[in-house]
Order: structure tokens, then C-alpha cells, then sequence
């Protein structure tokens, strides 16, 4: 196996050069079934919900000829649009966890990653591994406009997310119009015309891996050759022809393996390749703006007792320092070495506080401690990780909704920069001017950016983006969110005020907790 890796590394030509498309065999470890599997599990729904047996039959003759988007066309046809939703919700979004191979690929500089899989288990790992989500996008018209002008890493879903059941794609007709579409034509385009490919985790057969040949075959010739990693398996002389053709070389283990260990190997074996081509993560370095996206999230997930916030203070600066140390642990000597420092002191009171906190967490199985090293139990890890992913996605909704309404107004094209840096401004904003911002959406102030105090933090923010030309269009998007939010906009703009109040909790009665 060790040979295979080495003969798919020996093939491409750079690694940060290269985008790397992700299927199903990619998390089939981490809890997610095959295309067999899945849809076996769907004609069991089928069975359950006592379709008439013609109908059931015609079903399982459709899964037995493996025409497996034909047969979820069938089902969403025959029982209806609610009742498809409810089978596909039962059958696709399913407890998973991320593996060893999402760690591996986390850890390499590949330029992209498209992935036809609707789980989140590889923001969750990229998330743990770079301390930041990616820029993610799906195949809705708008996710592949941003994609199409965006030259930075990014993790294309093109098949959707678990999280938006009515967008991903399983039946024939939305594969057929999407092969169909001229802006994931002119993606591919895009992407066959700069980058190398490497295709990891299909069998060849499933329809995802069809489904993007048809559309690289529309889209034109792989400048470099292209590189697929497949199961084991008889490939008739047709298709060999057909891949070659589109400059697409097939790599695969010599004998059928089980485990699918031939996919952590060879990325394994890429992160090993990848050495010295991007930084090693920083120091932990933890102040209380740095908690902000961390602290009311790791609340709701973790705490369930009525501890006061200077305690849910303390819980949530361990837990974040305890995410940030990843496997290999924190001290407990450095936990309360970074709480003082964020603090600004310590005491009694606080050592007491770390203690009971701590105890708390590792009583509950959220934590261990061995030799004095605290580590965060995976799966605990994994959870706070979907919770700031479901937020964050929250936040770059109403960016996405105030943006549009901006656009109109200023008669300027989208793009997916601008949206960027309106996230990272509303985030500055929030961390310098929670209580300000608290104050207009609570007594229905009007914000103005000509304000001396928001228009500094924002000529300051542009300044160090390198963006001054947009400041006319930055200034009008936050005072849009400010002034003319809609109550889902409103709300998760008190979301963000909260984790702000939150971080600095124990600055509202200081000598409580701090003296005595």
C-alpha cells in the first residue's frame, strides 16, 4: 500500500498547486455509509412506511441494477416531496466523527477541495487544525458565483450540505441539471485549466464520479494530468479509454481492501510530502477578544448546570484552551498561567474557581487529565465544532442577505471578498463596540458611521486589509445590519453582543470574584 501513496505522490507535479476531490469512501470510517449502503437503508424506509409490493419491487429492481439516482427519483415521484425529505433526513444525517484521514488531509496545502459528501466532518477537522473554518460554498447558484472570482483556499460542496436537506443532490433529474448548468461548466473550466486534480475515495461506478466526468468531458481537457485513486476493481477497457482521454491516470490497490486504509495511507503519505510548505501552527496565544466566537457556544454545548458567569467564565476559557491544544493536551499549570494572564491577575478566588471547573469537566467526561495534561475528549471536541459551524453559518447568511440589499442600492456587482471582509469587520466591530452596538439595537438608535469612534475602527480595518476602496461599500453594509436589520439578522447580531458580554463577564462586578 505504502507503494501505491508513493507512486500517486511521485505524480504530482505540486501540492499546493493541486485541488483534491473528496467522495464517499472518504467518510465511510468516520460513520457514513457507502452509496450501497444508503441506499439499502432507503428501501428499508420504503418497506417501513408499507408501499404496495409492485411498487417495492420495481424500488429494489432499480437498487439491485445499482441505478441508485434513478431510484431516488422514483421514491420522491411515488411517495411525495414530505415524505422523500423524511427518508432522506433519516439516511444522510446520521452521528458521524471525523477520522484519521480528515486529519491527514486538514494537514495538507492542497489550493481546494470539492467534496460530493453532504457531512461537515471535514469543517469539523479543518476547523480543529487551523483554529478557523474555510471558505465554504455549495452548489446554489450564488455558492458557485463566489467560487468563480475567489483565488484563496476553499471547500466546494458541490452535491450540498446535511444542514440544507432541500439543496443536495441524490436524484437523477437534479444530477442532470446540474451537469446542465453553464456556471459549474465555467467552475470546472476554472479549475481544469489551473490546477492539477486528484480524485480520492470513489468507486468508479457511483454516480457522483459519473456525474463529474460528464461535466469535465463538457468542460474541457485536464491541463495536468489528472489523478484517480479507486477501490480495487475490474475497469473495463472503455472506461480506461474514456479517463485517459480526459488526461485522468487510474491508480489502485493491488487487492480489494476492505478498510478503504489505501485513502489515510496515501494522504498520509502527502502530509508526510507536504513538510516545510506551510506554517506550523502558533503558539496558543488566548486574550479575551480571542474567546469571543468560542465562549457562548462552549456554554451551550457543555454547561447545564446554574453556575454563575464568573464560573461559565472560567469553563469556557478552559475549554477553549483545551480545543486550541488539540491531542496533544494542555498543563494545568498553563491553564492557570493563561486565565491569570486574561484576567489580569490571580488569587485565591480564581485558583479555586480553575480547580472546581476543571474537576467539573473531567468528572463529566469532557475532559482527562493524566500527569497533569488536560485534553478534550474527541467527541466533545467534534461537537462544540458543529455548533460554531452552524453559527457561523448563521452570521455569513445575513452577511449573504444584507450584502445583496447593499448591492442593489450602491448598483455594484457581488463579490465574495466583499462578504469576507464584512464578516471580519462585524466581528472587530462587535469586540470594540459590543456595548455601543448593544445600545442601538436595544433602544432603536441609529447607527452613523460618521461617528468618530466607528469610523476610525473602520478606516483603521480597511486600512489593514488593504481594501480603502471599499470603504463606501463596507460603511453602507454595516450600517445596514445596524439600522435596517430583520428580526433573523437582529437575532444573530445579539448572539454575537452575548459571547462579547459573556467574555468580559467578570468586568461587571469585578471585586465579587476578583478580591476578598
Amino acid at each position: 500500500m505504502t507503494h501505491l501513496a508513493e507512486k500517486i505522490t511521485a505524480n504530482i507535479e505540486s501540492i499546493p498547486n493541486t485541488i483534491v476531490f473528496l467522495g464517499a469512501g472518504m467518510s465511510i470510517n468516520g460513520g457514513m455509509k457507502s452509496w450501497e449502503d444508503s441506499m439499502l437503508e432507503v428501501l428499508g424506509e420504503c418497506q417501513r412506511l408499507q408501499r404496495n409490493a409492485a411498487e417495492l419491487k420495481f424500488f429494489e429492481l432499480l437498487f439491485e441494477e445499482k441505478n441508485y439516482t434513478k431510484l431516488m427519483d422514483e421514491v420522491y415521484d411515488r411517495l411525495g416531496k414530505v415524505k422523500y425529505m423524511n427518508i432522506v433526513q433519516t439516511v444522510f444525517r446520521r452521528e458521524c466523527h471525523p477520522t484519521i484521514e480528515h486529519e491527514y488531509w486538514s494537514k495538507i496545502p492542497f489550493a481546494g477541495t470539492i467534496t460530493t459528501n453532504f457531512d461537515q466532518l471535514l469543517e469539523i477537522r479543518y476547523s480543529n487544525s487551523h483554529n478557523k473554518l474555510p471558505f465554504t460554498q455549495t452548489c446554489a447558484t450564488d455558492g458557485v458565483r463566489r467560487l468563480l472570482s475567489w483565488d484563496k483556499y476553499f471547500l466546494f460542496k458541490m452535491h450540498g450540505d446535511v444542514d440544507n436537506i432541500d439543496e443536495i443532490v441524490l436524484r437523477k433529474s437534479q444530477y442532470e441539471r446540474m451537469i446542465e448548468r453553464n456556471d459549474i461548466r465555467d467552475l470546472f473550466r476554472k479549475y481544469l485549466l489551473s490546477y492539477q486534480i486528484i480524485f480520492l475515495g470513489y468507486n468508479y461506478r457511483d454516480p457522483d464520479v459519473n456525474a463529474i466526468w460528464q461535466i469535465i468531458n463538457s468542460s474541457g481537457k485536464l491541463k495536468a494530468p489528472g489523478i484517480l485513486v479507486t477501490q480495487f476493481e475490474t475497469i473495463d477497457a472503455q472506461m480506461i479509454t474514456k479517463l485517459h482521454d480526459l488526461n485522468i491516470h487510474v491508480f489502485q490497490p493491488d487487492e480489494y481492501d476492505h478498510d478503504f486504509s489505501f485513502i489515510p495511507q496515501t494522504l498520509e503519505h502527502l502530509m508526510r510530502s507536504s513538510v516545510g510548505l506551510f506554517s506550523a501552527a502558533p503558539d496558543i496565544k488566548l486574550d479575551e477578544k480571542a474567546l469571543l466566537d468560542t465562549s457562548m457556544m462552549l456554554i451551550e454545548v457543555f454547561d447545564e448546570s446554574k453556575a454563575d458567569h464568573f464560573r461559565k467564565l472560567i469553563k469556557s476559557m478552559i475549554l477553549s484552551l483545551s480545543i486550541k491544544a488539540g491531542d496533544e493536551g494542555i498543563s494545568t499549570d498553563s491553564v492557570s498561567d493563561q486565565v491569570g494572564s486574561i484576567l489580569g491577575l490571580e488569587n485565591n478566588n480564581i485558583r479555586s474557581a480553575i480547580v472546581e471547573v476543571t474537576e467539573h469537566l473531567t468528572r463529566n467526561g469532557i475532559l482527562t487529565s493524566k500527569d497533569r495534561t488536560l485534553r478534550i475528549v474527541a467527541k466533545h471536541r467534534d461537537r462544540y465544532q458543529a455548533a460554531r459551524l452552524k453559527f457561523t453559518k448563521q452570521v455569513e447568511a445575513i452577511i449573504k442577505s444584507v450584502m445583496g440589499r447593499v448591492y442593489v442600492k450602491e448598483g455594484t456587482l457581488p463579490t465574495a471578498e466583499d462578504e469576507v471582509l464584512v464578516k471580519d469587520l462585524l466581528y472587530r466591530l462587535v469586540q470594540g463596540n459590543g456595548k455601543s452596538l448593544a445600545e442601538y439595537l436595544l433602544f432603536y438608535k441609529r447607527i452613523d458611521t460618521e461617528e468618530q469612534e466607528y469610523n476610525s475602527l473602520i478606516n483603521a480595518f480597511l486600512h489593514e486589509k488593504n481594501a480603502e476602496s471599499k470603504k463606501e461599500l463596507i460603511r453602507s453594509a454595516i450600517t445596514e445590519l445596524v439600522n435596517n436589520a430583520t428580526p433573523e439578522e437582529e437575532r444573530v447580531l445579539f448572539r454575537l453582543i452575548q459571547m462579547y458580554f459573556l467574555t468580559s463577564s467578570y468586568a461587571l462586578n469585578p471585586a465579587r470574584y476578583l478580591f476578598g
